[in-house]
C-alpha cells in the first residue's frame, strides 16, 4: 500500500467528513509501514463494533446448491438495482444488522456501478454479487 495511508486514514473519518462521502471497501493485500497500517487497521477494526462490518474469515465461494438457489430466488433475467441488493443482503446475510445491510448494500452497489463504468455487462456483475 505504498501511498495509499490516507485512504485508510479515509476509513476512520465519520462519512459526513470524507471527501467524497461515499462508503469505501478496502482489501489490504500487502503493506508497507507495518506498524502505522496495523495501528490504523486496529481502529477500523475497533469501528465496525459499532456498525461497520468486519468479514474475519473473509466469503467463501458459493456452493453449487446456493448458486442454484440463488438463480431460483433472483431469475435468470434481472435487473441490478439498490433494491434487489439490499433484498438479497438480507436473504444471504439475515444475521446483519439494519445499519450493518444499508453500508455493505450501499458499498455494493457503488462497486457494482463502478464495474458497469468498466463496461462490465451484466452477467459480469451478476457473477459479482
Amino acid at each position: 500500500m505504498t501511498g495509499n495511508a490516507s485512504l485508510l486514514e479515509d476509513c476512520l473519518l465519520p462519512l459526513s467528513r470524507r471527501t467524497p462521502s461515499v462508503t469505501r471497501f478496502y482489501r489490504v493485500i500487502g503493506y508497507d509501514r507495518q506498524e502505522t497500517i496495523l495501528t490504523e487497521l486496529k481502529q477500523i477494526y475497533a469501528l465496525t463494533n459499532r456498525g461497520g462490518i468486519y468479514l474475519q474469515n473473509g466469503l467463501s465461494n458459493p456452493t453449487e446448491p446456493e448458486i442454484q438457489r440463488f438463480f431460483r430466488e433472483v431469475g435468470e433475467s434481472f435487473t441490478l438495482t439498490r433494491a434487489l441488493v439490499s433484498r438479497h443482503l438480507t436473504v444471504w446475510l439475515g444475521q446483519l444488522r439494519p445499519t450493518q445491510r444499508t453500508i455493505l448494500d450501499n458499498a455494493i452497489a457503488e462497486i457494482l456501478d463502478i464495474l458497469k463504468g468498466q463496461g462490465a455487462n451484466d452477467n459480469i456483475r451478476r457473477n459479482a454479487i
